[in-house]
C-alpha cells in the first residue's frame, strides 16, 4: 500500500513539474521561423518589425519571424529613431542589443521682449520659432497680449487659427532650473488658452508647431493715462526647436 502511495504521488508531482515547465518556457519557432530577443539601452523603445508597430518595447522578443532579412526599428522619445537589419534562422533564436542616440538638445532663449496690447503698434503678437515682434493678427504670431492676459493666437477675432497650449501648474520661476515639459494632452483640463499678465511664475506651453515653450513674464507696465495709454508685458523664454521633444 505504501509503495503505491509514493508512486502516486511520484506521478503527481511528474505531472506539476511537467505542467509548470509548459506554461513558463516559450515554444520553439515554428518551420520556417525563429525568434528575435532585442534588447536596447535605454530600455523601453517601441519595436517596429518593418513599418508595423509590434506593440512591443523593448526588451522583447518577437516570436515566430520568417527566416530571411527582417527590417527592425527602435523608437523612444527623445532618442533617434534606430533602424537596422536582422537576419532570421530557421529554428533559431537571435539576439540583438542596440544602444539609441539621444536626439541634441536644440533649445534658444529669448529675452525681455516686449508685447502691446494695441494691435496698432504693431507688437501686440509674438511669432515664438523665431522671437520677432508682430501685429497680432499676423498669421505668423502664436500669443498675442491683450489687456490683462498673455493669449493664444486663436483667441484673435478674424485671424488663422493658430492654437497655443498654456500649462500654468507650476511654482517655478527659475527658467534654468532643468525642469522638462509635461505631457501635452487636449483632454486633462490642465492646459489651457491664457497665461495671465500678474503670474510671477513660468509656464510651459505647446504651440501650433508641437513645439514646446518655457515662458516667463518678466515686467510688467504701461496704461497709466493719456500719455502711457497702452499697458505692455515683457516676457523672457526658450523655445525647444524640435517637435514633440519636452526637455529643457
Amino acid at each position: 500500500m505504501k509503495k503505491l502511495l509514493y508512486s502516486v504521488m511520484v506521478l503527481s508531482l511528474g505531472f506539476f513539474l511537467a505542467s509548470c515547465d509548459e506554461t513558463t518556457t516559450d515554444p520553439d519557432p515554428v518551420a520556417g521561423t525563429g525568434n528575435i530577443v532585442l534588447t536596447s539601452t535605454p530600455s523601453g523603445a517601441q519595436i517596429f518589425q518593418g513599418t508595423t508597430n509590434s506593440g512591443k518595447v523593448t526588451p522583447d522578443t518577437l516570436k515566430n519571424v520568417t527566416a530571411g532579412s527582417v527590417s527592425i526599428t527602435l523608437k523612444l522619445s527623445d532618442y533617434k529613431d534606430t533602424t537596422f537589419t536582422v537576419t532570421v534562422t530557421s529554428g533559431q533564436t537571435t539576439t540583438k542589443a542596440v544602444t539609441l542616440t539621444p536626439v541634441p538638445l536644440l533649445v534658444e532663449t529669448f529675452n525681455d521682449i516686449q508685447l502691446f496690447e494695441k494691435a496698432a503698434s504693431g507688437f501686440s503678437g509674438l511669432d515664438l520659432s523665431s522671437g520677432t515682434r508682430v501685429n497680432s493678427t499676423s498669421a505668423d504670431a502664436d500669443i498675442f497680449f491683450d489687456v490683462t492676459e498673455i493669449k493664444s493666437q486663436h483667441l484673435r477675432p478674424g485671424t488663422t487659427l493658430r492654437y497655443t497650449d498654456f500649462y500654468n501648474g507650476v511654482t517655478a520661476t527659475n527658467l534654468d532650473d532643468g525642469a522638462d515639459a509635461p505631457a501635452y494632452s487636449s483632454t486633462s483640463g490642465e492646459w489651457t488658452y491664457t497665461k495671465a499678465s500678474t503670474s510671477t511664475t513660468y509656464s510651459f506651453l505647446y504651440t501650433n508647431d508641437l513645439n514646446f515653450v518655457k515662458l516667463k513674464i518678466t515686467s510688467t507696465g504701461g496704461g497709466t493715462g493719456p500719455s502711457d495709454p497702452d499697458k505692455w508685458v515683457r516676457v523672457s523664454y526658450k523655445y525647444n526647436q524640435t517637435a514633440r521633444d519636452r526637455r529643457f
